[in-house]
């Protein structure tokens, strides 16, 4: 984040790409985005406040937007 609080990342943990966040203590970690289709290359909005990443979730590739804490996911393409 830009406070550098929070980190964004994706992993295929569960079997798929998903976006968690974590503390760079390691401590906190959370799966925010999950979908069927891979969630990829997720980055910060400059306030923090949001979170853009690629999405596989319609077969194909899509920008999308979502809340910091992952919620409200928007497509944007």
């Amino acid at each position: 984040s830009p406070d550098a609080s929070t980190l964004v990342y994706q992993s295929d943990a569960l079997g798929n790409w998903d976006i968690y966040t974590i503390r760079p203590d390691g401590s906190d970690k959370k799966l925010i985005i999950a979908d069927k289709g891979n969630d990829i290359t997720p980055v910060w909005s400059p306030d923090g406040a949001k979170i853009l990443f690629v999405s596989e979730r319609d077969t194909n590739r899509e920008v999308y937007v979502a809340n910091a804490d992952g919620t409200n996911q928007i497509n944007l393409t």
